[in-house]
């Protein structure tokens, strides 16, 4: 089935390269901006050199919208990023609005922190941690601060391939009743280690309205079964999703119970905008995720029909 990737969703929330500055040629190029960069891109090859102290700590760096930080960064260039931070916490017109870090695995909490400290979020609509080995207690330590409103327009999360379980999601899901991600439309949780428990605690989240504007919603790759998907169909039966258009729950351990609930949800549009989906590799028989499938391939098959009858009505007119 052609559908989108999660690579292509990461790919979409990427500024252009010829946008993006980085550490290793910045120096001349940054002097020559004015120290005014739209995207800055901290790549693995070049977290070591001096440059990254200079940059960081730039007064130009007010004016920057995207961080990128796709490499480890060693422990004594976190002051660095603390002092960027505080650089654009100072600036009442801040224009960050993406902050995301991939593969930082030894210092993402220590970064992470210094930005909650500074708070320089009012703005960022964009929040990736991925592939940094975010643990239970990192993300409870998340959790909180999202509870905090620090992210009042946080519109995407994305927590991809961490070691998040049950207790982590269910700070989350507690941060979502509080009502501090009200604008979320992307949730991110795919490879983690969530099990029945966390997504019961997800779908009584949902259930209570939070997930009112989520497009996106991501738990392949994760361990939860049947229980955490008849507690999922429970929230969808209370309308929790109704512009999801993107749903992500292959690589789990669903067997023909939970995902013939799901069925039945779907059956009586209780997820009605989905055109997207993924249920391969749980442990359902196939013939019973291929009909999960077939559902979603025929709302699509519906949609292309309507919009010919559309399109051929509107050169009728002409």
């Amino acid at each position: 089935m052609t559908s989108k990737t999660l690579c292509s969703e990461q790919r979409r929330l990427r500024p252009p390269v010829s946008q993006q500055f980085n550490l290793q040629s910045l120096r001349s190029r940054a002097a020559a901006a004015g120290w005014r960069l739209p995207h800055l891109s901290v790549e693995p090859s070049v977290t070591g050199l001096p440059a990254t102290t200079e940059v960081l700590s730039a007064p130009g760096l007010t004016e920057v919208e995207s961080i990128w930080i796709r490499s480890d960064v060693a422990p004594v260039y976190v002051p660095a990023f603390k002092q960027c931070f505080e650089q654009l916490n100072g600036n009442a017109q801040s224009r960050l609005r993406t902050l995301s870090l991939r593969y930082c695995k030894g210092t993402a909490s220590e970064i992470l922190d210094s930005a909650f400290d500074a708070r320089p979020l009012a703005m960022v609509t964009t929040l990736t941690v991925a592939e940094c080995e975010l643990d239970d207690v990192a993300m409870v330590n998340l959790a909180g601060h999202l509870a905090a409103s620090l992210f009042p327009r946080i519109t995407t999360l994305s927590f991809l391939h961490n070691r998040i379980g049950d207790h982590g999601l269910r700070a989350l899901a507690q941060a979502m009743e509080a009502g501090a991600l009200s604008q979320l439309q992307t949730l991110l949780l795919r490879t983690n280690r969530i099990g029945d428990a966390g997504i019961c605690a997800l779908a009584a989240a949902l259930s209570s309205g939070v997930g009112m504007r989520l497009e996106t919603l991501k738990l392949d790759g994760n361990r939860w079964g049947d229980h955490g998907a008849l507690a999922f169909t429970d929230a969808l039966h209370r309308d929790a999703l109704p512009r999801c258009t993107n749903f992500g729950i292959a690589l789990n351990r669903i067997g023909d119970r939970g995902v013939e609930s799901l069925i039945d949800a779907l059956c009586r549009q209780k997820l009605p905008a989905c055109r997207y989906t993924w249920v391969r590799g749980n442990q359902a028989r196939p013939e019973v995720q291929e009909r999960f499938l077939s559902i979603v391939q025929q709302r699509r098959d519906d949609d292309a029909r309507a919009e010919a009858r559309r399109e051929a009505s509107r050169r009728a007119s002409r």
